[in-house]
């Protein structure tokens, strides 16, 4: 009598392990299920991962549980922009930050030194891309970058002393024939139009901003 009940015992544990991971197979029978990590599915899957090894794909741990492979990342990776402190961090690129009020140019200079950046430097079109959907979600014409020929009419730099033909962008605006054109022969400073491109202005002139804080 006991055999018989430890045969049926034994029987029905296997026919609840086939049930349970049947489940399994219908729910995570895609190789692209990403789990967080957190202490939920660690308890829940602990005991298994513990018995199988470890393998590196894609820079991440994957952890083999019975037939299926389970890829775990860590919640704290971000590809997609966050927003902190009003600036918008883009992986690869840097934290950008559109200002609402006006300043002069050098005003705004010394504020973006205040916030630990710097006047926005574009260093390329994904670059000018996300500072264009910044003046469009805010409605905003145009924010001033860091960007002049102060020293020597002609001569543009940024505020890091580098060359602009260096930067990886030197866009003008084609809204307007010959830009810079020096209009007036006062236009020293550089900002970014909503239209795309810079123009030359009046530093003393009253405009948004944008500041950046190098990745």
């Amino acid at each position: 009598m006991f055999k018989c009940l430890l045969i049926i015992f034994i029987f029905w544990c296997e026919i609840l392990r086939y049930h349970v991971f049947a489940q399994i197979d219908t729910v995570i029978d895609s190789p692209s299920l990403l789990l967080p990590i957190n202490k939920q599915n660690i308890s829940a899957l602990a005991e298994e991962l513990s018995k199988k090894p470890v393998i590196t794909m894609n820079g991440h741990n994957n952890y083999h549980v019975g037939q299926q492979i389970f890829y775990i990342y860590h919640s704290s990776k971000q590809s997609s922009p966050i927003n902190k402190n009003g600036y918008l961090f883009t992986s690869g690129i840097g934290a950008h930050k559109l200002h609402n009020r006006k300043l002069i140019w050098n005003k705004a200079r010394q504020a973006c030194i205040q916030e630990g950046g710097h006047l926005a430097v574009i260093n390329s079109d994904s670059e000018e891309k996300i500072l264009l959907s910044m003046l469009q979600e805010k409605n905003i014409d145009a924010g001033w970058l860091g960007v002049h020929d102060l020293y020597e009419e002609g001569d543009w730099v940024t505020v890091t002393d580098e060359a602009l033909e260096n930067t990886g962008y030197s866009k003008w605006s084609t809204k307007w024939p010959n830009e810079p054109d020096n209009f007036d022969g006062n236009q020293n400073c550089g900002l970014l139009i909503k239209e795309g491109g810079m123009d030359d202005v009046k530093c003393a002139s009253m405009h948004s901003f944008f500041c950046e804080i190098s990745a």
